[in-house]
């Protein structure tokens, strides 16, 4: 029999996505079941209840998810960062601030109310994600290139965003502020919102953000177990000197990672 001790680590505690979707079904089982539960001994809390409980837990969970997957992508690459909440707090602040501005700014001109608001989001998001890229860049210079601690660079990180964030708050949306257009507006997915229970669940009335969460859970597991450039980012966070050897750079995988 073929000792565990001659298994590399990387290999015993390997997830596939069988896995993972395993693990995944079963918690948010277990969630189902303790809200039926409640609904029967109880009475106060119908099947709708229950399936709009439950939607909100997967709409309010996303933005977590998302900076967990940043997380995931950084750790990969041996890059600790902590500074994910400061860079998701920029990123909101930006993304507010350009949504109600801009959306004043298209009406001025001549561009219709719905048309407008959508522009308006649109340029939003761009802009937030520039926000955080600009923050993640920061992170990467110090802690790669100057070799910084990781830990007091993320703590950096955050302490700089919040600052930062309270002042442009108090400068530009304290008070008179122009009405915005709100967030993108919820989301049906034809066919995948008819599925018993699940449809109501994750593709009926979702915003956005959910869908593109659903997208990430596949799309970075895919990317890191079956892609010559996941396989390189493993290597880099395992190994970074003999995957220097084999030829790959490491200081541009961790910078393309954070």
């Amino acid at each position: 029999m073929k000792s565990t001790a001659t298994i590399p680590i990387t290999k015993r505690f390997s997830f596939n996505l069988k896995q993972l979707i395993s693990i995944f079904v079963v918690a948010f089982g277990a969630i189902a079941i303790y809200f039926l539960v409640n609904a029967i001994i109880g009475g106060k809390c119908g099947e709708k209840c229950v399936m709009d409980t439950l939607a909100q837990t997967v709409r309010v969970a996303a933005p977590i998810a998302l900076a967990a997957y940043c997380g995931v992508m950084c750790e990969r690459a041996a890059v600790i960062n902590i500074g994910i909440e400061g860079m998701m707090l920029m990123a909101a602040m930006v993304g507010y601030a350009v949504n109600v501005y801009t959306f004043s700014g298209f009406k001025s001109t001549g561009m219709d109310v719905a048309s407008a608001a959508q522009t308006a989001r649109i340029t939003a998001l761009v802009f937030a994600v520039i926000a955080s890229g600009l923050l993640a860049f920061l992170h990467a210079l110090v802690s790669i290139k100057f070799k910084s601690d990781q830990i007091i660079s993320g703590t950096v990180i955050n302490i700089l965003a919040i600052g930062l964030t309270g002042y442009f708050y108090r400068q530009f949306l304290a008070q008179d502020i122009p009405i915005g257009p709100g967030t993108f507006p919820p989301v049906d997915i034809p066919l995948l919102s008819q599925i018993p229970y699940l449809g109501a669940i994750f593709f009926s009335g979702q915003k956005p953000i959910v869908y593109l969460m659903l997208i990430l859970t596949v799309a970075i597991h895919y990317v890191l177990f079956y892609t010559a450039w996941g396989l390189r980012t493993r290597a880099v966070g395992e190994n970074p000197r003999a995957a220097d050897t084999l030829g790959i750079n490491v200081y541009r995988v961790r910078y393309v990672n954070v």
